[in-house]
């Protein structure tokens, strides 16, 4: 390959990893992604801007401490998304301390003129506990 042909390459791989860098954090995948990493830095400004309500809400802290208690047994992966316009239903998956995965849905929204993706905190921990009586509800394996 010439020298010259080099410059190109050069130039298209390095703009190629500027946008793939830039659009790490776009998106409902993103802010759920930047939500689980403030979570584990401690980071409440990355928090609240990622979550629809305000950091200090209880809606917002019993969705931090929920998840910080689901994250205790490894790290969250995602499952899998359902999309509707500006309303994103992302399926998280996390470990029971026996090292299985259940999954819990996440509400992402993106509200009417903003740019940013934002997690529902009320919508998410309705979600939780909703699967959590359904876990308790039912009949024993023994």
């Amino acid at each position: 390959m010439k020298r010259t042909a080099w410059l190109p390459a050069l130039v298209l791989a390095t703009v190629t990893l500027g946008v793939f860098g830039a659009l790490h954090d776009y998106g409902p995948e993103g802010a759920v992604r930047r939500f689980h990493e403030a979570i584990r830095r401690n980071d409440a400004k990355e928090l609240q801007e990622v979550l629809q309500e305000p950091i200090a809400s209880t809606e917002a802290q019993q969705l931090v401490y929920s998840t910080r208690v689901l994250l205790r047994n490894g790290p969250a992966g995602l499952l899998g998304t359902r999309r509707g316009g500006r309303n994103v239903q992302m399926l998280v998956t996390y470990r029971d301390p026996y090292g299985r995965a259940f999954p819990i849905v996440f509400f992402v929204d993106k509200p009417v003129g903003s740019r940013q993706w934002k997690i529902s905190a009320s919508k998410t921990n309705v979600a939780i506990s909703d699967y959590l009586r359904t876990l308790m509800n039912q009949p024993s394996a023994d």
